[in-house]
């Protein structure tokens, strides 16, 4: 559990930098704006992947570390899709 927190914090800041400065480049958002947001969006990560992790060690609590690995790393990827959707339509969305 604390790996998967560690980890998340570590992505969120250099993701939501490297979004701000690469992807979306023309947007007006501050970067304080911006890493708020994303940390909103981090706590939602954090309660996905390790309600995840604590329901797979509750019904596997003899599963390997890899095989925790193996049910994490899609469940990482969905919530970075998701993340990255949430960023483009509501942190970054181009103001009119």
């Amino acid at each position: 559990m604390l790996a998967n927190l560690v980890s998340l914090v570590v992505v969120t800041v250099l993701n939501t930098e490297a979004n701000r400065r690469l992807t979306f480049r023309g947007s007006t958002v501050r970067a304080v704006r911006a890493h708020a947001g994303a940390g909103l969006l981090f706590v939602l990560a954090y309660l996905v992947t390790s309600g995840v992790l604590l329901l797979f060690v509750h019904y596997r609590p003899t599963a390997s570390p890899a095989t925790e690995a193996l049910v994490l790393v899609p469940t990482v990827a969905l919530v970075t899709g998701l993340r990255f959707t949430m960023l483009r339509l509501v942190v970054f969305r181009r103001r009119r």
